[in-house]
C-alpha cells in the first residue's frame, strides 16, 4: 500500500527532526569529550611530574634506562633499514647474534658498548658519547 502525500511529507519531517536532535546531542557530547580530555591532559601531566619527583633513586634510573632502550630500538632498527639489510645479516655483519639484535630492536636491552662501535664501523659512522 503506497502512503499518501500528507503522510510521506510528516515522515521526512519527523525524520529530519530527528536527525537535528541526534546531531545536536553528538555535538554536546563532543564539547564534553574535548573539555575533559584538555583537563585530562593537564591533570596527567602535573600528575606526571609530581610523580617523578615522588620516585625513588632507583626508580628514576629505571625510567631512565627504559628511555635509552627505546631510544636504541629506534636508531638501531632505523641504521639496518638504511644498510638495506634484514636482521640475521645485519647481526652477522655487526658480529652478533641474531637473538641479541631482535632484543634490542624489540626494545628489551642496551646494547653495549662493543656493540655500539662495531655497529659504527659496520656502518662507516662514528659514536658520540654525552653526559647529561
Amino acid at each position: 500500500m503506497v502512503g499518501t502525500l500528507p503522510d510521506v511529507a510528516g515522515f521526512i519531517r519527523e525524520m529530519a527532526a530527528s536527525k537535528q536532535a541526534i546531531l545536536a546531542k553528538a555535538a554536546q557530547k563532543k564539547r564534553q569529550l574535548q573539555a575533559f580530555t584538555t583537563e585530562e591532559q593537564g591533570d596527567q601531566h602535573t600528575n606526571f611530574n609530581a610523580k617523578m619527583i615522588e620516585l625513588t633513586p632507583e626508580q628514576k634510573q629505571a625510567y631512565r634506562v627504559r628511555n635509552l632502550q627505546v631510544d636504541y630500538q629506534f636508531a638501531v632498527r632505523k641504521l639496518r633499514q638504511e644498510m638495506g639489510l634484514d636482521q640475521p645479516h645485519f647481526a652477522y655483519k655487526a658480529g652478533f647474534s641474531w637473538e641479541r639484535l631482535k632484543t634490542i630492536e624489540a626494545g628489551e636491552a642496551l646494547p653495549t658498548t662493543d656493540e655500539l662501535l662495531r655497529l659504527a664501523e659496520i656502518s662507516g659512522r662514528s659514536v658520540h658519547l654525552r653526559f647529561d
